[in-house]
């Protein structure tokens, strides 16, 4: 059970306190069951603010690798990031990142973990994401993400975005 400032495990009988600080927006939390973790978004003063994993018995920080990109997210849209699962990649639309400080302007941006390697990666995407879903069909597992248009997209699928071209860019060291 999340909370803004808590965690919580329930078992069927007894309610128990995880280690760790809870979620501002429901809609990023995001299970990875196989790996018995789950992916969320916390936001309030800047020291607390990123996304953390918990494995029911605590909770940490994950995101310290992007905060310059956290950094940039509109305490507005605290409420309103949109997390779903593509395989083992944590997806979170976090709507506009500007932190000017840094040279980091994105419209619509996307912050990724890909959970394999551990790695972060900023994005962008064509619309406002507003929801995200899992949903079986025929035992094959989709997500759909829903936009502020009232569209419905099957996510990965196909190779443009909404119609745009996807955005990438390579950093190298």
């Amino acid at each position: 059970l999340f909370k803004q400032n808590s965690l919580h495990s329930f078992n069927r009988t007894s309610l128990t306190e995880i280690r760790g600080i809870g979620t501002s927006s429901g809609r990023s939390v995001v299970p990875f069951k196989d790996k018995g973790l789950i992916i969320y978004f916390h936001g309030s003063n800047k020291e607390r603010t990123g996304f953390y994993m918990t494995d029911s018995v605590s909770s940490k920080r994950l995101s310290n690798p992007i905060q310059d990109y956290i950094d940039g997210i509109a305490s507005a849209n605290y409420d309103n990031i949109v997390a779903w699962r593509e395989g083992n990649i944590y997806r979170a639309f976090v709507g506009d990142i500007s932190n000017t400080a840094r040279s980091i302007s994105i419209t619509n941006g996307i912050l990724e973990l890909d959970l394999d390697s551990n790695i972060w990666s900023p994005g962008k995407i064509n619309d406002v994401i507003k929801c995200a879903t899992l949903y079986r069909e025929s035992n094959v597992e989709n997500t759909y993400v829903g936009n502020d248009s009232a569209q419905v997209h099957l996510t990965p699928s196909g190779n443009s975005d909404d119609g745009g071209s996807v955005p990438w860019y390579m950093e190298t060291k």
